[in-house]
């Protein structure tokens, strides 16, 4: 699937700290076995800052990054805007292009006389010559990482 113009993407991993050691790991695995032990690998854990130069790099805007905190006692999530040492999500989007209509043998540009009055009054009535995308363009995607396989070295 491709994201299109204007189009969403929501990012969720766990960040490669100590703290996220200690708590995805060793607390999750471990101690309170809420995944099978072996589920989480440190090493392929990925920092904020690596998944925003890997989406800036692939032409994407970083809109928003907040950290997200599991309370094993209530079984439920909840957001922290600024810590983000553990499980964290991002917001990036991809720019949207303008819709530019294509310029016509009846009206050249610098055009004057009836011609191009006809055409300038086409393209207003058609909501102008340089339309941007609208919403209705927007597509979503929620992208997860694969699973991980493990393997016997």
């Amino acid at each position: 699937m491709r994201l299109q113009p204007g189009g969403h993407l929501f990012l969720s991993s766990i960040n490669r700290t100590w703290k996220s050691y200690l708590l995805a790991i060793g607390a999750a695995e471990y101690i309170l076995r809420l995944v099978p032990v072996g589920t989480h690998d440190w090493s392929r854990f990925v920092t904020p800052s690596e998944l925003s130069g890997a989406l800036l790099s692939a032409g994407m805007q970083v809109e928003h990054s907040s950290g997200m905190f599991y309370n094993p006692l209530l079984r439920s999530w909840s957001l922290m805007s600024s810590d983000l040492d553990v499980n964290y999500i991002l917001h990036a989007t991809k720019p949207a292009i303008a819709n530019f209509a294509p310029l016509t043998s009846e009206a050249p540009v610098n055009a004057s006389g009836p011609a191009a009055a006809a055409a300038s009054a086409k393209a207003s009535s058609a909501g102008g010559s340089a339309p941007f995308c609208s919403t209705s363009n927007v597509k979503h995607a929620v992208v997860t990482p694969p699973a991980s396989s493990t393997s016997a070295s």
